[in-house]
């Protein structure tokens, strides 16, 4: 069970580490207070935690897949990309491949994540009352895999205002977390100021970003069989000291649905009739699930 420092992020600023909490608990504890926390039992039923670079290639080899990295995206087959994987080294590291999927490319995988964990449950965009297919037709359970020296290439903030459930399947990873509220201090950029323009974190141009000294850079490592809930705002990216399978799902509720809303209404590419009338059925839709979930709860 948690410990009475649950209300806090750690003395040495890492993700508090938790076992056998309670949906409830977690709602109350860390999803409303907005707060970072690692799970080390949720994924404990997945027969995902099997997987392998090599298990994955024998049953995935000849699916085509699209990924992203860190100049767009491409499709590549599957066997060709643990093949590139398995190459990456520290000083000539391959692309982190990254947003697989799952349930569209690598369906044989699918079952392996199944059930999901309870602490995704009452996911707002789940809705019946939502169409499947809005924004994220496969609900966001997606795969991530990098080899030894990849990383994520800036640090960022999620679109879309989604909360993120990152679970370490296969080896080490590490992040680096900025909280929300120093979002002055890391430079977002231009495009909706969600990414930051600071290239290297952990050597900055402290001369052209000065304010960046003044922010407190959170490290620490996500283990395999771990799960990382990350709530929207903060700022995080990752490194791969290792081979790193990653399964990352989103969820959105009653404390991200207005950032939710927010960015609908900056990115979606839709006319502006039809942007209009979903966000006032959104808004709508929010103010329905706000009175509905203490029941659910």
């Amino acid at each position: 069970m948690i410990d009475s420092n649950k209300n806090a992020l750690a003395s040495n600023n890492e993700p508090e580490r938790v076992t056998g909490l309670s949906y409830r608990e977690f709602v109350h504890e860390f999803r409303i207070p907005r707060k970072p926390v690692i799970f080390q039992d949720a994924t404990r039923h997945w027969k995902a935690l099997e997987w392998t670079p090599e298990l994955l290639r024998e049953k995935c080899a000849q699916r085509e897949v699209k990924v992203r990295n860190n100049e767009g995206e491409r499709t590549i087959r599957f066997d060709e990309l643990v093949d590139s994987v398995k190459t990456s080294t520290i000083d000539n590291p391959f692309f982190y491949a990254r947003n697989i999927d799952i349930e569209h490319d690598l369906p044989k995988l699918w079952p392996d994540i199944q059930p999901g964990i309870k602490y995704t449950k009452n996911d707002w965009r789940c809705s019946r009352l939502l169409p499947r297919d809005f924004i994220f037709p496969s609900g966001l359970q997606e795969f991530f895999f990098g080899g030894a020296g990849a990383s994520f290439p800036r640090l960022h903030c999620d679109y879309w205002g989604m909360d993120g459930f990152v679970n370490q399947i296969y080896n080490d990873k590490t992040f680096y977390f900025v909280s929300p509220d120093q979002s002055d201090l890391v430079y977002g950029d231009e495009d909706g100021g969600l990414t930051s323009r600071i290239e290297d974190i952990t050597n900055p141009d402290l001369e052209k970003f000065p304010k960046f000294a003044e922010a407190n850079l959170i490290k620490f490592i996500l283990h395999p069989g771990e799960t990382l809930f990350m709530p929207s705002g903060w700022w995080h990216t990752t490194y791969m000291p290792e081979t790193s399978i990653t399964v990352i799902g989103a969820t959105w509720n009653a404390q991200n649905w207005s950032k939710f809303c927010q960015q609908y209404r900056e990115r979606a590419k839709v006319s502006k009739p039809k942007k209009a009338l979903m966000l006032g059925y959104l808004k709508t839709f929010g103010l329905l699930k706000h009175v509905a979930e203490p029941i659910g709860l």
